[in-house]
């Protein structure tokens, strides 16, 4: 059986502490696979959040990046760390 070729995507300004400012203050980000790509949920203690942009595999994880630091930078000074 031939192996799977991994894909490796370039992800630009993977921001970890933006990341983890968002698990700290309950922020879960990630994607949902639907019939022509994939859509990206997004859950905050118990609401939830469907981004309705349709995504392809390549996109999704830059998208996901974008939003940990979009969300970091709205909220960082609002709420403690």
């Amino acid at each position: 059986m031939a192996k799977r070729k991994k894909a490796n995507y370039k992800i630009d300004g993977m921001n970890y502490e933006a990341q983890h400012w968002c698990f700290k203050n309950n922020y879960r980000i990630y994607p949902v696979v639907v019939k022509d790509g994939f859509n990206i949920h997004i859950d905050v203690g118990h609401k939830h959040y469907e981004i309705g942009q349709l995504l392809k595999e390549a996109d999704l994880y830059q998208e996901i990046w974008n939003l940990y630091q979009t969300i970091y930078n709205k909220n960082k000074d609002a709420k403690s760390n």
